[in-house]
């Protein structure tokens, strides 16, 4: 080994690997107290006020935090049912007096989404409706716990309470999307264990949008190896099912106090579901392709809004040679790219404890700082490891915690190579985008992947 690479590794693992643990907040977990094992659950609610106005709906959002220790980490391989009660209250005062409580539980899945589960309650109306014979006045109360199940545990928690009251609020708030792969899944979600996915294997995707109002419409669109996105074709997700039975029952019910009380729809509109949970499958293509995505939704008023682009690499699933790629830059692409769309998500998440590890939806705002930084000094180039994919398995990782797992994994397939790829993209003569890789007899590559 020569001094010049072996001055590199040095410095990596001196320098660059406790940069990277301080930005992810990774800690060994043999430092840690582990005789104390617990699950905790956090929860937010947008709007945050016990008093809701008419009509909108309530975004709710949960992490399952388990704690050893004094650490907890969000336990991603979580499940969530949310049970939501609610109680619609009808009065009708003066010569005619008419009073009634219409009790209505619902259990609803929520979306996991890297270990933040998304679900909503739909947006009630209260109405207060002057009349000859008297006053009548329709409002709610809601309540809301969670059901949570890791592994073989099942565990319930509190949740909250609000008020759904005669008020008006201006809608200028733009729907949230979300493309989640649900099924080996990598970081944020929008990407495959290792960014890699098998070549001619389809790609289940779900597409979550909600709405405080009324989500109207949510397309899917991939592109292949850089060129135009086309659309997938979705149909509803099993867990949406249970979302249009809640609003089909609350629908049942205003229409019923309807027929009772002789009031027409503008005088009561119907509840307001304000989420749509669609899946769909990214076509398979041959290995040595990368694969973009995103979703988009559009609410009632028109407003649009983007999800995060998605982006794996299709591999020579056959091969019996695996290359561990180590790239921080696959994933602060990402970031630049999709910045903002991260941004709009997080302003949704519960607040997490100092010491909380493992929650990179959390530690997004460390990392969009990096990336301003790292777009003054240019990364420009697109790092196209599908070179590599079309002929051997790979697996990229962005922190070299992910490679070093292999080696202290029982059921891990050790890599045949590790490729280190150069952190400052785009500003060293050592560092290339691959674009002109090939694989010759005369390639160095090849000898050493081989």
């Amino acid at each position: 080994m020569s001094w010049k690479v072996a001055g590199f590794i040095l410095v990596f693992f001196i320098v660059v690997l406790p940069i990277l643990s301080l930005l992810l907040g990774v800690e060994s977990v043999h430092s840690m107290n582990v005789k104390e094992v617990r699950l905790e659950l956090e929860h937010s609610r947008h709007p945050p006020s016990d008093n809701i106005c008419s009509g909108r709906c309530v975004i709710i959002v949960a992490t399952v935090l388990r704690t050893i220790g004094n650490f907890s980490y969000v336990e991603k391989n979580s499940s969530i049912v949310m049970k939501v009660t609610i109680r619609i209250h009808v009065e009708q005062k003066g010569a005619s007096s008419f009073k009634k409580t219409i009790v209505k539980t619902h259990y609803l899945p929520m979306i996991n989404i890297d270990g933040a589960h998304f679900g909503i309650i739909p947006g009630l109306p209260a109405v207060t409706i002057k009349r000859i014979a008297g006053e009548i006045t329709i409002w709610s109360e809601v309540s809301y716990s969670f059901e949570v199940r890791v592994d073989e545990n099942e565990k319930v928690f509190d949740g909250g309470c609000y008020r759904v009251v005669e008020c008006r609020e201006n809608d200028t708030e733009p729907p949230l999307t979300y493309a989640i792969i649900p099924e080996g899944t990598g970081i944020l979600g929008i990407t495959t264990v290792g960014w890699a996915w098998p070549g001619y294997r389809e790609l289940n995707v779900t597409v979550l949008a909600i709405d405080n109002v009324e989500v109207k419409d949510v397309s899917l669109k991939y592109s292949v190896n850089g060129g135009d996105f086309k659309d997938v074709e979705l149909t509803d997700a099993i867990s949406f099912e249970n979302y249009r039975k809640v609003l089909g029952d609350l629908s049942a019910a205003i229409d019923s106090i309807r027929r009772v009380l002789g009031l027409d729809i503008e005088e009561l509109p119907p509840p307001n579901l304000g989420i749509i949970v669609k899946t769909g499958y990214i076509p398979g293509r041959p290995p040595g392709c990368y694969i973009r995505f995103y979703s988009e939704a559009i609410d009632h008023r028109g407003n649009r809004f983007r999800s995060p682009v998605g982006l794996y690499f299709t591999e020579y699933s056959y091969s019996n040679r695996l290359v561990a790629i180590l790239d921080p830059h696959i994933l602060w692409r990402i970031l630049i790219e999709s910045g903002n769309e991260f941004r709009s998500l997080m302003k949704y998440l519960p607040d997490l404890p100092e010491n909380c590890r493992n929650a990179t939806l959390w530690s997004l705002n460390k990392l969009l700082n990096v990336t301003m930084q790292l777009r003054k000094i240019g990364i420009e180039n697109f790092h196209h490891w599908e070179r590599v994919s079309s002929k051997y398995n790979i697996y990229i990782a962005y922190n070299p915690y992910e490679i070093l797992l292999f080696f202290t994994c029982n059921y891990c397939k050790a890599p045949d190579v590790i490729w280190l790829s150069n952190l400052y993209t785009g500003t060293s003569f050592v560092d290339y985008d691959l674009q002109d890789l090939t694989f010759t007899n005369r390639n160095r590559t090849r000898t050493v992947l081989e």
